[in-house]
């Protein structure tokens, strides 16, 4: 099944208030809702046929309260500001919006127009809690991504958590794709080096099980070139069989079993449909196959979805450069270039030296595979249609289409930044 061409399954949000009691229906009388009845158990229960055009149901539990307070620690994005102000949440509403079957990221941003919607009548609200991701959203948060018209970013459909055991080993994994009908992934004792690209792997990963390419008992898979070889080991047949030089690194309860797989050494021989359980071991390729100019694999439209959500947030970064000028962040954007053979592109980073809103200046960062007119060093003018990634990095991070919010850190944070990148510079 191909999520990212139709999804079929609504998302479900807990709309976050301070107070032990949250507000009643009437808060949100304004919009007009279809129905208001008793709950079946007490509470009440609030439905919109047509909220922004989705079906919205609110359910406010006889016993609303609510303790997010491991959720919010481990939640990406959060500022120190944000954390706390969410933290005091102590209610919630259960707010299930069904944008109808279609594409996940387009229908995804129409649940989100919604829930803006219902966020701007209550006004009360301290954050919001994505139920399947198991991420908690700022308001500013939700605010950045409702500013642009772009489909959401692949990253807001799932959260990544990394674990460092007390023994020295590390577990990373996903929240989110078993709820959208896909299956999460583990990662098991990453190097430091695929730690530093973990985002984009899992990226790439994500990608290959939502559009159906990747199962969740693969025997063998590219992910990357070169070295990218990897299986895919259901997380209870990786339980069961695994040595027991890597048992007890996965934590098996509280949802860590079901839809999720390890990423493993996939096996030898030629009956790779028939591998035995005893195996099953955690890649090699996470645990030290890690290369300089590694490419991680994407399908073309994997793709064209990166870079419709690169040219649509493309205007935030140029409002940023003219903003941000005085502190000489460096900016770095991805253009697809046609290979050599006409047949296809390849996606290279330029270091950016001025941009306006058609496209920019940009400097090859890497020799290029298959563009045979292209060198590291060059020098040249792309247009807008040719971007497919972008990031201004920051000392606290990289303003990215994925990560609007930086643009609000960088503003708070001026002096400090300034400061750090004069000592850089120095």
């Amino acid at each position: 099944m191909n999520i990212l061409k139709n999804c079929t399954v609504p998302p479900e949000y807990s709309v976050l208030f301070p107070d032990t009691v949250p507000p009643g229906p009437d808060a949100i009388s304004g919009l007009k809702p279809t129905r208001v009845k008793p709950g079946e158990d007490g509470g009440w229960v609030v439905e919109f046929d047509s909220l922004k055009g989705c079906e919205v149901r609110i359910l406010c539990d006889p016993d609303p309260r609510v303790d997010l307070a491991g959720e919010i620690s481990i939640s990406p994005g959060l500022s120190d500001k944000e954390k706390e102000r969410v933290g005091r949440c102590q209610s919630r509403w259960h707010v299930l919006i069904d944008p109808g079957d279609g594409p996940v990221l387009k229908t995804r941003k129409s649940a989100l127009i919604a829930l803006g919607q219902l966020l701007k009548a209550v006004q009360t609200s301290v954050g919001v809690y994505a139920v399947g991701s198991i991420r908690v959203w700022s308001l500013e948060a939700i605010a950045d991504e409702l500013m642009t018209k772009a489909p959401v970013d692949i990253d807001s459909l799932y959260c990544i958590h990394a674990v460092s055991n007390p023994n020295g080993s590390r577990w990373v994994h996903t929240h989110g794709l078993g709820a959208l009908g896909g299956f999460d992934i583990d990662l098991i004792n990453p190097s430091d080096e695929m730690l530093g690209c973990a985002h984009t792997f899992i990226q790439a990963l994500v990608f290959a099980i939502l559009e159906g390419a990747l199962g969740i008992d693969e025997p063998i898979f590219q992910i990357a070139v070169p070295r990218g070889m990897i299986r895919m080991a259901p997380a209870q047949e990786f339980d069961r069989a695994v040595s027991s030089r890597f048992a007890g690194i996965r934590d098996i309860e509280d949802g860590h079993t079901d839809n999720r797989a390890v990423v493993c050494e996939p096996g030898r021989g030629k009956r790779l449909w028939r591998l035995k359980e005893s195996s099953i071991e955690p890649s090699r390729f996470v645990m030290k196959g890690f290369r300089e100019n590694m490419v991680f694999a994407l399908s073309k439209s994997s793709s064209d979805l990166l870079a419709e959500r690169a040219q649509e947030t493309y205007p935030v970064l140029v409002k940023a450069m003219k903003e941000f000028a005085s502190l000489e962040l460096p900016v770095l954007i991805k253009a697809g270039c046609p290979v050599d053979s006409g047949d296809g592109l390849e996606h290279i980073w330029f270091q950016v030296n001025s941009a306006d809103i058609n496209g920019f200046d940009g400097t090859c960062l890497n020799q290029p595979y298959e563009v045979s007119g292209l060198n590291e060093g060059d020098r040249g003018r792309y247009g807008l249609g040719q971007i497919t990634e972008w990031q201004m990095q920051t000392p606290m991070g990289s303003l990215s289409p994925g990560n609007l919010g930086m643009i609000r850190t960088v503003q708070s944070n001026r002096e400090e930044i300034e400061r750090i990148m004069r000592e850089f510079h120095e």
